[in-house]
């Protein structure tokens, strides 16, 4: 603990700060400790002090590996305000520039160094750092580009797995990502050999983030106007999936008199900088934007994020709302749900035979749909742990629900038969399943089994195309763990019930927000023809329908 107390001390000292989180310690005091660490944190919680901290305290230099070049600049010049010598060596740098850094390196001017994965197989970079000054740390940052099973998967990540264990294993390494599904930690594990006492897993859901899905009607931009008005003058974000719809809706949010402004690849860089400045200084309240906008912005007050279409897989989905309340005060993560826009971008996938994404998509895809909790959901997809505590925030929790408990022993038996011979993804074997037994419609079909996978019953194997199968294969299968799911169903919309009465039409629409709704109609006349054809006259009675 003594590492801890020093390093609490610097906390103080550069960041202002009193504490470290929580999440932030045990994989903090590990790397004091010169451990190889791997640290999976939310995004906000603060990963960068995790090698920053360190920097401070050990003798050499440590090098930061970062994806983004784009972001160095910024980050070096946060950590330079803090009084903490930092630079960065990347290709925007002139000659004169490159031989300054290393100048400074030698004369100890520099304590950490951000560069580019690609840097490290150019020139022989290290040895060269080597002759100048120790390195005392690696710190790999998105480490989860060197699984192929990762949303960002780069080759020279694997490369550096293999220069780091084996050249120079004796510099302890520090890794950190905000989002890793099972299968990626697995990767991420093997590739640069970390120890399981050495792993720090956090569930990247926050509890101040409330999680909404609204049905989502046409384009969905007037429900986003609406959600714009209701939040009222707080900042958010909004993300589409085209640039083409990022600057359709940016000229319709102004028109509507919404400060709004674009944010997309298509863009001039200088036009980028522009509207992410105004965006931060609190000079424009909504940044539309593709998904590449907000890796690494450090804005605390975001309020709220709309995704207008769905996200690829649930870690994108979990970044772009790690965007909001990292000051831990209530935010909401909007979701405008279209089954078109779900089928439209399954069918994408499929057509480029992007078996990876379509997978990965398929998780997304049941988060939006079911009626579970939605932090039970991301915990156990991003975890591997089934939690039973509902977060009483998200949209599944505050809808009027009822429990469909399947105990038709019938249904229970053809699942569990199937589930032991039949080697099937996850929705082809719930269609056979469906052809079999009428009891349950399909979506029922597919929610419990999901269930069943949300309670460690079965498995869905992300890498083999969504393979379903019993976790536990034994002749002593417990038959009850089938019988005992509850699963919540969203109670349906009552129909619209019309009343016909006195000239009048009185449209009633049941449930907890009754409305009534009057229109006059008038009564068909009987017309000439109608007289010669013999067609009687039409009355008007006091009737229900149902429609």
């Amino acid at each position: 603990m003594k590492n801890l107390n020093i390093a609490k001390t610097v906390l103080k000292e550069f960041y202002g700060f009193n504490s470290f989180k929580e999440s932030q310690k045990k994989p903090l005091l590990n790397i004091l400790n010169k451990n190889n660490t791997l640290a999976v944190l939310p995004t906000g919680e603060g990963k960068s002090i995790l090698y920053q901290i360190p920097s401070i305290i050990f003798n050499g230099l440590t090098i930061v590996i970062s994806p983004l070049i784009s972001l160095m600049k910024d980050q070096v010049t946060s950590l330079k305000k803090k009084k903490i010598k930092a630079d960065f060596y990347n290709s925007t740098l002139s000659f004169e520039e490159r031989d300054a850094v290393f100048k400074k390196i030698e004369n100890k001017e520099i304590t950490i160094l951000y560069i580019s994965p690609e840097r490290l197989f150019i020139d022989n970079f290290l040895d060269k750092i080597l002759e100048k000054t120790e390195i005392s740390l690696f710190a790999i940052d998105e480490i989860h580009c060197v699984s192929q099973w990762g949303q960002d998967f780069r080759k020279e990540y694997m490369n550096m797995a293999t220069l780091f264990t084996e050249k120079y294993n004796h510099v302890p390494i520090i890794g950190t990502t905000a989002t890793a599904d099972l299968t990626t930690l697995k990767s991420i594990k093997e590739a640069f050999k970390f120890k399981d006492e050495n792993i720090f897993i956090n569930s990247p859901i926050k509890d101040n983030i409330e999680y909404i899905i609204e049905k989502k009607v046409s384009d969905g931009f007037e429900q986003i106007l609406s959600i714009i008005k209701k939040e009222k003058n707080k900042q958010g974000i909004i993300y589409c999936f085209t640039k083409k719809e990022v600057s359709k809706l940016s000229g319709f949010l102004r028109k509507n008199k919404i400060s709004a402004r674009s944010y997309h690849s298509d863009l001039k860089q200088t036009t980028k900088d522009k509207n992410y400045i105004s965006f931060l200084n609190n000079k424009t309240q909504i940044i539309v934007a593709t998904i590449a906008f907000g890796m690494g912005i450090d804005k605390p007050d975001i309020r709220y994020v709309i995704h207008n279409q769905p996200s690829l897989s649930l870690e994108n989905f979990i970044q772009e709302t790690g965007r909001i309340g990292r000051d831990n005060k209530l935010s909401k993560s909007y979701f405008l749900l279209s089954k078109k826009d779900i089928s439209i971008t399954n069918w994408i996938l499929k057509k480029n035979n992007d078996d990876f994404n379509t997978n990965k998509f398929f998780h997304m895809s049941m988060f939006s749909e079911s009626p579970l909790c939605k932090k039970i959901i991301l915990h156990k997809y991003f975890t591997g742990e089934t939690i039973k505590e509902k977060c009483k925030k998200c949209v599944s929790c505050n809808e009027k629900t009822f429990e469909n408990t399947f105990k038709d022993n019938n249904f229970l038996n053809l699942i569990y038969d199937n589930l032991n011979n039949n080697f099937l993804n996850f929705k082809l074997f719930c269609k056979h399943i469906s052809t079999k037994i009428k009891t349950y419609k399909l979506n029922e079909i597919e929610h419990y089994i999901y269930q069943l996978y949300i309670n460690n019953i079965v498995e869905i194997d992300i890498q083999n195309n969504n393979l379903i199968s019993l976790k536990d294969k034994q002749e002593n299968f417990d038959f009850t763990l089938l019988k005992n799911i509850e699963t919540n169903f969203v109670l349906p919309e009552k129909k619209k019930i019309i009343k016909k009465k006195n000239n009048k039409i009185i449209e009633k629409k049941q449930g907890k927000n009754t409305k009534t709704k009057t229109i006059k109609k008038t009564p068909k006349k009987r017309t000439t023809n109608d007289k010669k054809q013999g067609k009687k006259t039409t009355k008007i009675k006091a009737k229900n329908k149902v429609i």
